[in-house]
């Protein structure tokens, strides 16, 4: 399997599976002070909030209803309880879901001990607005929601339209306030009120809430929804239920895919991680190839952890690979992700002599034979093992392998060889190695081609270490991270923990290497220090291990300006053309022990790469630049691009979250 870095496999969405508009999807009618609707973006697009409205105030007595906004009369019942609001220039970005408190934001504060997104009554930008300026449209009184009976209608109106749009239409408790704009104008017909559906009503310390982010039956076409639906249509008295206010569905997030580019010879391993409150969780990845649509259950990757994983047989055949990942808890409750796919490639026979990447990936074929790599040392024998004929072999494939036997002995790291050997996989009671080694009766046929250096090693992740150690082994890599742990005197070495927020991460420091008396490296392998180092993947008892193998190898780790603890993001105000060689140069601040995560999207919210995804152990400024390129390093198009930070502090949790426009021009 090639390996990727994973922060470059997140796929452009589709809308095969994705409900095409927001949803509203949790609503507290209960206590009146904790009165609150919650809004989804389950689109693959940030959708500007500025032309939509809410409103509670039908009034099916005196004819008074939303749809008549842009008449100017008659469009809300006027009543100190009831409301129409707009809501303020604020995006949702795809997959998101914010709070909407249909009081101040006070009152919510009161109940659930944290601020609300936006809230209906109050002052700032977090505010809604009048539906008309100049006009009170929202009611005097404190409390809007009426706990037996009533209407909540989302929609869209553009200011200059004659129809307004529906986006979602809840009623519950009975028909009493349904709307049907049937024979209203150029409308087209809605579900007749009698044959509305309508959610129940739920007593304090109860929500309700959306079972899962599609709206059931709902009739989809020749409608007035703004994507042609009849919302006044949809079965809410299935599609909703009444829960218990600490409920809340499965969460889905950190989906990856490898290999990043497949073949048809390739296992497909997707994972995500999906966090659950309520317990009797199940997940799964549906996928589709070849018009066959399959459903794979998603395992724990280990127990009592939020990580899910699944491995896919080779199909055989090439062809565009459709996939996306559902949970459902106990309560029924559902997520699901926007549909990804992938090209799966026809495999083709490499040219000899073979790469450590192509072996390992197809172990079984080669499995007992005898083979030919070219690569460089990185480890010389002995350095790692009591053995002088052991050591670590590593090729332009970005993969490294063990090579044991006479003829190995006395290379330098550096050296460049060619050596043919019996390909096994050589299985102790604590670990797996995949091994070079010489035939029975014979040695290791090793040519010297020169001295040379090692390739640069692939930097990855704690997380991505730990999880994929198998696929790494005998692999040098680059990690950083800060030193959390240190016990000397383990069964002949030292065992070192370090953590870059992602993940802890062991180091096993063999006594042979010598590395911890040099003092540099033994100062910045204690515990505190920000280090950055290169060594072998291995495990012990199924879990990663880490072995760094050179004092030369372990650096401080530090990047950048010392910060301020602050949160910035700032992209040099002009516009660049990347065919003519421009970059875009920016910078960023960012506090102590956080994770930094920068990516690109298109106007239409479409992600396009990932600029860093790091941890990072102190606050620091760092000045960077981007070429203009996808995350195939293909020339955009000229458009505007948004520029996103993701900062999550580990010792608060706190999420800040940062965005500017980049425009990629053309030159005539």
């Amino acid at each position: 399997m090639k390996l990727r870095k994973l922060f470059l496999i997140f796929l452009l969405p589709i809308l095969a599976f994705a409900q095409g508009h927001l949803i509203l999807t949790e609503m507290v009618l209960q206590p009146s002070a904790g009165e609150y609707v919650k809004i989804k973006n389950p689109t693959g697009a940030t959708i500007n909030l500025s032309n939509y409205y809410i409103t509670d105030a039908t009034d099916t007595v005196n004819g008074k209803y939303y749809y008549k906004l842009p008449d100017g009369a008659d469009y809300w019942s006027g009543g100190g309880t009831d409301f129409i609001a707009r809501f303020p220039a604020v995006t949702i970005a795809a997959g998101e879901t914010i709070t909407l408190s249909l009081a101040t934001d006070a009152y919510y504060f009161t109940e659930y001990g944290d601020s609300a997104d936006l809230h209906l009554k109050g002052s700032g930008p977090r505010t809604m607005l009048q539906a008309v300026d100049g006009v009170t449209t929202i009611g005097v009184a404190p409390y809007k929601m009426d706990n037996i009976a009533e209407t909540l209608i989302l929609f869209y109106w553009d200011g200059s339209s004659a129809k307004v749009q529906d986006v979602d239409y809840l009623i519950w408790g009975s028909t009493a306030f349904a709307v049907d704009k049937s024979g209203v104008g150029t409308y087209f017909n809605d579900t007749p009120v009698g044959s509305q559906s309508f959610l129940p009503v739920h007593i304090d310390g109860e929500k309700l809430i959306r079972l899962s982010e599609t709206e059931g039956s709902e009739t989809t076409t020749g409608g007035n929804g703004i994507t042609g639906h009849d919302e006044t249509s949809e079965p809410l008295a299935t599609t909703w239920d009444v829960v218990d206010l600490a409920s809340s569905r499965p969460e889905i997030g950190d989906v990856t895919f490898e290999p990043a580019a497949p073949n048809d010879q390739d296992s497909l391993y997707i994972t995500a991680t999906v966090t659950d409150a309520t317990g009797g969780l199940q997940v799964e990845c549906v996928y589709t190839f070849d018009g066959v649509k399959t459903v794979s259950d998603m395992l724990p990757e280990n127990a009592g952890d939020n990580d899910y994983g699944c491995m896919i047989m080779p199909l055989g055949d090439a062809g565009t690979f459709t996939y996306y990942v559902r949970a459902e808890n106990s309560l029924g409750l559902k997520d699901s992700t926007l549909a990804s796919s992938k090209n799966v490639t026809e495999y083709i026979e490499p040219n000899d002599p073979l790469t450590i990447a192509f072996l390992r990936e197809n172990f079984d074929t080669y499995e007992g034979q005898s083979v030919t790599v070219n690569g460089y040392v990185t480890v010389e024998g002995g350095v790692t093992a009591t053995s002088s004929s052991s050591g670590y072999l590593q090729d332009n494939s970005g993969r490294g392998i063990n090579v044991f036997g006479a003829g190995f002995a006395g290379y330098e790291r550096g050296r460049h060889l060619s050596i043919t050997g019996i390909l096994i996989k050589y299985i102790s009671s604590a670990s797996v190695t995949i091994e070079l080694t010489f035939p029975d009766g014979g040695a290791l046929i090793v040519e010297d081609l020169g001295p040379d250096t090692i390739p640069e090693p692939e930097e990855f992740t704690c997380k991505q270490i730990t999880g994929y150690f198998s696929e790494l082994e005998g692999t040098l890599v680059k990690v950083h991270g800060k030193v959390i742990d240190r016990a000397d005197g383990i069964g002949g070495g030292s065992n070192i923990t370090i953590d870059d927020g992602t993940a802890p991460l062991t180091l096993r420091v063999w006594d042979t290497t010598n590395l911890l008396s040099d003092a540099t490296a033994d100062s910045l392998l204690s515990g505190g220090s920000l280090v950055e180092l290169s060594g072998i993947v291995g495990s012990y008892n199924g879990s990663a291990q880490l072995v760094p193998a050179y004092a030369i190898d372990v650096d401080p780790w530090t990047d950048g300006t010392e910060g301020t603890g602050n949160v910035t993001l700032s992209v040099a105000p002009f516009p660049f053309v990347p065919k003519l060689g421009e970059i875009i140069n920016y910078s960023y601040e960012f506090p102590d022990e956080a994770r930094v995560i920068i990516r690109m999207y298109d106007a239409a919210g479409r992600y396009v790469t990932t600029l860093t995804d790091e941890y990072h152990g102190m606050s620091w400024v760092y000045e960077a630049s981007w070429n203009g390129r996808n995350e195939l390093n293909q020339l955009l198009p000229a458009g505007t691009y948004l520029m996103h930070m993701e900062v999550i502090e580990r010792s608060t949790g706190r999420v800040t979250r940062l965005a500017q426009p980049v425009v990629i021009a053309v030159k005539n």
